[in-house]
């Protein structure tokens, strides 16, 4: 911030007729707040803004984690503020909640200005937060129906993200199949993408689609197979060469024990069932 930009604060400080005291009890209710993805400093700042009294900006708090200036820069409502602000990563956030505070996905683009090295990523985060997709500033807000937003970012990270995301909201496993997962930690999240519906869907088809980075296949069906008491699901797993007598076991336990045994295509897996099933008459 430049020296002349120094009287400035004073004079608003001093014209605002306010303190910080004046807002204990917001300023409370953030300190409660974890600073995970800066909530804390987000909540801070918010008052500030709301308020227009720069002097909050001084709070112990964000002057301990430096974001003092910050703060500033948004209580005055200026984009070319957040440019003079030090490091590089902490212009991104400023732009990141200027974004929402003035209602403007335009501040986002402005990112590209820093020359940050990943400032696809910064802006991709940007365009998520303003659209409600992620919260980056603890600030309640509702997520946008644009069902195109994930096609509006830059970066593989972001547009994955966004897909799965996407398909945590809506429930949907179109989102699931729009995810290009090239590295195990997406490939694993892409699992976990189809293992969530096809669990809160009880559609058994999408159990087809797990690769097993995550979750296996065979996990999906069976504990399908138990919430839906549909015993022909374990037919689909009970001919896989890992399957345990306890997984058999379990299968029986619903729907027609008879029906699920002659459909095992396995010889010594179908005598195991047919064993199993005289095993629980005799006993």
């Amino acid at each position: 911030m430049s020296f002349k930009l120094l009287p400035i604060l004073l004079i608003i400080g001093i014209f605002s007729g306010c303190s910080a005291r004046e807002y204990d009890d917001k300023l409370s209710d953030c300190s409660d707040l974890s600073n995970t993805n800066r909530a804390k400093d987000f909540c801070i700042t918010s008052i500030a803004v709301e308020n227009k009294d720069a002097t909050i900006c001084d709070n112990e708090f964000l002057s301990a984690s430096g974001y003092s200036y910050e703060c500033r820069a948004q209580v005055f409502a200026n984009l070319d503020r957040c440019l003079e602000l030090s490091p590089p990563a902490l212009q991104a956030s400023c732009f990141i909640y200027m974004s929402e505070q003035q209602n403007n996905v335009e501040a986002c683009d402005r990112i590209e200005e820093i020359g940050l090295e990943g400032w696809e990523e910064f802006r991709d985060n940007c365009y998520l937060n303003y659209y409600g997709i992620i919260n980056m500033t603890g600030i309640p807000k509702k997520v946008s129906n644009d069902r195109t937003i994930c096609e509006k970012l830059l970066s593989r990270r972001g547009i994955n993200s966004c897909y799965f995301e996407m398909a945590d909201i809506y429930g949907e496993e179109q989102f699931c199949d729009r995810v290009v997962a090239e590295s195990e930690g997406e490939k694993k999240s892409l699992d976990s993408c189809y293992y969530q519906i096809a669990m809160s869907k009880g559609n058994e088809e999408l159990c087809g689609k797990i690769t097993d980075y995550a979750y296996t296949q065979q996990r999906c069906y069976y504990f399908l197979a138990k919430e839906k008491s549909d015993a022909l699901i374990c037919v689909k797993i009970l001919s896989k060469e890992e399957v345990t007598q306890k997984l058999i076991n379990d299968c029986l336990k619903s729907g027609s024990p008879q029906s699920t045994c002659s459909q095992i295509s396995g010889d010594s897996l179908r005598e195991s069932c047919y064993y199993s099933l005289d095993e629980a008459a005799s006993s």
